[in-house]
């Protein structure tokens, strides 16, 4: 009888923490832009997202994080899970990271109202007049030092493994500001909706390189990230 009274304060506990994140979203407009972060609304993100790991039972290991800049700066990585993202916030906290994102993430309920308030941004590729709307809020919001910007030159995750081709406008972004692109590979994330509940799972994180924008194009910086992420690439390797 006490081990079920424990559960259902549990249980319980667990319901009023959800009402409660319902309730601070609901001043949040899913259609607004914001270009002010939001330490309180980040900061709820960052602790959901810490219990999410646990319970997902996700080892990160993370190298290179001592190349990262202090100032605002262009993430780019490659996109093999709608966990990237997640643990790339998780990871570089510190770098308040807003990414660029397809417009239905801003439809989930809670979070998608979450990651707008915090600078998050939706982009529609097959409008190419919204598409640089976005680059240059983006830009602005590095200008400011407002957030670091996060992108998947990818343009979606890639299901296979394989690096998909590149849409090289994002680049423009770095272009515009003169910001560092800092370059992250991720490996393990397609495995957690496999293994979770039952098994761990090992995600590994490597900052890969950092790379001044000055003086290149949008496709000299495509073929470098392109050539820094090859190692990624699932399909090279099941060639060889």
């Amino acid at each position: 009888m006490i081990i079920l009274y424990i559960l259902l304060s549990i249980l319980a506990l667990i319901l009023l923490f959800i009402l409660f994140l319902w309730l601070v979203s609901l001043p949040i407009d899913r259609e607004k832009f914001y270009d002010k972060d939001s330490r309180f609304y980040r900061g709820l993100l960052y602790f959901c997202t810490a219990v999410a790991v646990f319970f997902l039972r996700i080892k990160i290991s993370v190298h290179g994080k001592e190349q990262i800049p202090k100032s605002s700066y262009l993430f780019v990585g490659n996109h093999r899970s709608n966990f990237d993202p997640l643990l790339s916030w998780h990871i570089f906290g510190d770098s308040n990271l807003s990414f660029i994102s397809k417009p239905e993430n801003f439809n989930v309920p809670i979070f998608g109202k979450y990651v707008r308030r915090i600078c998050f941004m939706g982009i529609d590729r097959s409008n190419p007049r919204q598409s640089m709307r976005v680059i240059n809020a983006a830009a602005d919001l590095i200008r400011c030092g407002e957030v670091s910007v996060g992108v998947y030159p990818e343009g979606k995750r890639s299901f296979n493994g394989s690096l998909l081709p590149f849409h090289n406008g994002v680049f423009k972004i770095a272009l515009k500001t003169g910001c560092p692109v800092v370059v992250v590979g991720i490996d393990g994330t397609e495995k957690i909706h496999k293994n979770t509940p039952f098994k761990k799972t090992e995600v590994d994180i490597k900052v890969l390189r950092v790379i001044n924008p000055a003086g290149k194009t949008t496709v000299e910086l495509g073929e470098m990230v392109r050539e820094s992420l090859a190692p990624y690439d699932l399909s090279k390797k099941e060639n060889k």
